[in-house]
């Protein structure tokens, strides 16, 4: 196989273009993970951290990857880095670590794609293939007995943004958090996520680094809020003023609507340094309240957080309380603002937790007598049936799992997971309120093929769950009849494309969705092949993007753009199809 040259970091494109221009490659982008690149070395990630599975030792084979990692500014071997290979043959995925001359071997792979991905502190995580912020990489196909040599991945150094935090007047502020933000597709929708972070010293200065380049914002929230019944600025300093005040979550160059925040766009392997700003002082009011249980006596050791409307946590050092012998809380230093106030009883390991959640407004005047009334969630049974023509194994049931997924995201996290008993059966209970979809994990070859409720097909419906009810004859039915999608990508003289993705999509908007069955993507592998497996039965668009943001195949609007130039077919229930795509590239 020919040695992959390096690639030059670069931001992504504002919009994909649906006809690609892909290039050679060159050094290798940030990268793992479904929600794009994470910077090796800040806000806690860095090798050999990994948070979505288990290494798997279980599935052996035959097959091997080799190659070096080299610093990408001097092309030096980089000691000690992470390697991590993911695949669908795998439980989980497989690890190694460079030596001294960067090179790495992950050997007895059972044939199938891979995904190599190497990080390392200080450097920019890197997935093979990858060509620019935040898209995937490109998948290895390794087959039987085969090596694949010079798989070689270039790590580019992190950028740093520093500067200081100041308070009302100037003075440096400690101990405040940092955290660098950037816009990223998360369940579907471009938002602001944070992705580094540090703590202000006692000189107010801090420093954020491991970061790709790309466009930041950058935010600021003091862990210590002084308060206490008339104005007070740090180390209590009163003013004339009868007022509680607090420091409100603020936003370079010192203001605190994150809507007005000033971009910063940081290259590769920069230093951007002078990005200091203040926090603001502001009006603070405090919160009282009473929770209670089902039964309507008081809720002790209950726990009370205010989540500021749209799902960011934290202001100062948390809005949290917990409630009293009697039932009663209150939450000081509360900015003006719209809110969730959310109370749940016990820990989250609590077996049968119970909570609350009520939308509150708070004004410039403290705000008293919220009651909250904690009760239990929904609680789903039902079971789950093998529809094919062999016998399953033994073991299947025991490793298929059943969990819900709430439309929004929750305060308070999810009832995750269950498994399926022996004979079939499975109970999700404490299920939080709110409209959910269903979600199954099955082993290979096993997928979702239908959920009824009551008789009722709800396989893509979300199911609308309130405290307490109990929602019984669920039929969860798995089939091995899996669809498969696989084709060629070439170029106008024949010549297999690799640096592109390929997405299959519905002709149904209804459908283009967070986590839809029917999106997918077939990153081509290193001989210009795709494939994707397991679609439902129905109609498709086909289309291969160059320069898509990883998880934006999700959002309507880019699927809205990207269907003018797609090929359109069907795939039936266990099909097995071959489409070839052909690319116009610029002479």
């Amino acid at each position: 196989m020919p040695r992959r040259k390096s690639h030059s970091l670069t931001e992504p494109d504002a919009t994909p273009s649906p006809a690609p221009t892909p290039r050679r490659p060159e050094p290798i982008l940030p990268g793992p993970g479904s929600d794009g690149p994470r910077p090796a070395g800040a806000a806690g990630w860095g090798a050999p951290r990994d948070g979505s599975g288990t290494a798997d030792e279980s599935a052996t084979g035959t097959g091997t990857i080799t190659g070096v990692v080299v610093a990408a500014d001097t092309g030096q071997p980089v000691r000690y880095a992470y390697l991590r290979v993911t695949s669908g043959e795998l439980r989980g995925w497989r690890a190694a670590v460079t030596e001294a001359n960067g090179r790495y071997r992950l050997e007895e792979l059972p044939p199938g794609r891979y995904t190599v991905t190497a990080s390392k502190t200080g450097f920019v995580s890197v997935t093979f293939g990858q060509r620019r912020v935040l898209e995937p990489g490109t998948p290895l196909e390794v087959g039987e007995g085969e090596t694949l040599d010079e798989i070689d991945l270039a790590l580019p150094r992190g950028s740093v943004i520093t500067g200081q935090v100041v308070d009302e007047v100037g003075e440096p502020l400690a101990g405040v958090g940092v955290r660098a933000m950037r816009h990223e597709y998360r369940q579907g929708e471009r938002r602001l996520a944070a992705v580094g972070a540090n703590t202000s010293d006692d000189r107010g200065q801090y420093r954020v680094y491991g970061l790709a380049p790309g466009t930041y914002y950058v935010s600021a929230v003091a862990r210590f809020i002084d308060g206490g019944g008339q104005a007070r600025g740090r180390f209590g300093r009163a003013s004339q003023v009868e007022q509680d005040m607090g420091y409100a979550p603020s936003y370079y160059p010192g203001i605190t609507s994150a809507a007005q925040a000033m971009p910063l766009t940081v290259g590769l392997a920069q230093e951007m340094t002078g990005v200091s700003f203040g926090v603001q002082l502001v009006p603070t009011v405090r919160v009282a309240g009473l929770v209670l249980s089902p039964e309507g006596a008081p809720a002790t050791r209950s726990a009370v957080s205010f989540v500021p409307d749209g799902g960011a946590r934290g202001f100062g050092g948390g809005l949290d309380a917990q409630t009293q012998s009697d039932g009663t809380f209150t939450v000081r230093n509360v900015p003006p603002g719209r809110y969730l106030a959310v109370a749940r009883s016990g820990g989250r390991r609590r077996e049968n937790p119970l909570f609350a959640v009520q939308s509150i407004t708070v004004a410039g005047s403290e705000l008293s007598g919220l009651t909250m009334m904690l009760s239990a969630g929904a609680t789903i049974s039902g079971s789950v049936v093998f529809e094919s023509n062999t016998l399953p194994p033994d073991d299947a049931l025991s490793r298929v799992r059943i969990s819900t997924r709430p439309l929004q995201t929750l305060p308070f996290g999810t009832n995750g997971s269950i498994g399926v008993g022996a004979n079939g059966i499975f109970r999700l209970t404490t299920v939080p309120m709110g409209a959910h979809l269903f979600q199954v994990d099955a082993p290979d070859p096993w997928l979702l093929k239908t959920i009824y409720v009551d008789g009722r097909d709800m396989t893509d419906a979300p199911l609308e769950l309130t405290p307490r009810v109990e929602i019984e004859n669920v039929s969860v039915v798995l089939t091995d009849q899996v669809s498969e999608l696989s084709g060629l990508v070439s170029d106008g003289t024949g010549r297999p494309v690799s640096e592109l993705t390929v997405l299959v999509f519905s002709t149904d908007p209804e459908l283009w969705r967070s986590q839809s069955r029917q999106v997918a993507v077939g990153r081509p592998d290193q001989n210009g092949h795709y494939q994707v497996r397991g679609l439902p039965a129905g109609e498709y668009y086909v289309v291969g993007v160059d320069g898509i943001e990883q998880g934006s195949w999700f959002d309507p609007a880019v699927l809205g753009r990207l269907n003018r130039n797609a090929d359109r077919l069907r795939i039936r229930e266990g099909e097995i199809l071959t489409h070839d795509l052909r690319v116009d590239l610029p002479s």
